[in-house]
């Protein structure tokens, strides 16, 4: 088939190519064949997000609740009760970020859960306070998680003379009359991942932890 490039733009790139192509012999052309596409599987590997970085923690037991961390930038600890699961930043990653969920039982109550939340949390950051001068509540307000009911609060502290960021959240199956749900603590010293109370759980790598909790079996 005749060439349709005009003759003053010069040879085509497959007639420049074409023989050398041809004069590699089977062994190179199949190496760069391969090479190149180890190289689109690659951009689309990176497109795509890649593998997820994140691990899933189950506990069935005393209340049954998973979430998603990532083991890079958090650790899994020995839970000291009545915690059932303790995260901490690994010692290289100067960060001081925790995560502890524990159980948290209501007693009878009826009407909607979302009148007596308010007033657990309340009783929870009353002994907070009694217990840690520098506790301060920066925010609190009721919260839904993956379509389950909750209540949570941010607040101030200092550890060591460094400020120390935090918030509470206190979980939900949504069912009705629901009354074994987690309390959930995370926590992170004043810096680049906590600039400010509101964002712990807002910014990597509580985030992870923070938008995949989900409570009841």
């Amino acid at each position: 088939m005749p060439s349709t490039v005009r003759p003053e733009f010069g040879p085509t790139l497959p007639a420049i190519v074409g023989p050398k192509w041809h004069a590699m012999g089977r062994a190179p052309r199949a190496a760069i064949i391969v090479a190149g596409l180890f190289v689109v599987a690659v951009a689309a590997f990176l497109l795509t997000g890649g593998a997820s970085p994140l691990r899933t923690v189950e506990v069935a037991a005393p209340v049954p609740f998973h979430l998603e961390y990532n083991p890079s930038s958090l650790q899994q600890l020995v839970a000291v009760r009545p915690q059932s699961l303790r995260l901490a930043s690994p010692n290289r990653v100067q960060l001081g970020q925790t995560v502890t969920v524990q159980p948290l039982h209501l007693a009878p109550y009826s009407g909607s859960i979302g009148g007596v939340l308010p007033l657990t949390a309340a009783r929870l950051t009353q002994e907070m306070s009694r217990a840690d001068r520098s506790f301060a509540v920066r925010t609190e307000g009721s919260v839904v998680l993956n379509d389950q009911p909750g209540y949570e609060i941010t607040f101030q502290t200092a550890v060591r003379g460094m400020v120390v960021f935090g918030r509470r959240v206190l979980l939900f199956p949504a069912q009705p009359g629901a009354r074994a749900g987690i309390d959930v603590l995370m926590t992170a010293f004043q810096g680049p991942a906590a600039p400010i109370p509101n964002s712990v759980g807002e910014r990597a790598p509580l985030r992870d932890v923070y938008q995949s909790l989900s409570v009841g079996g």
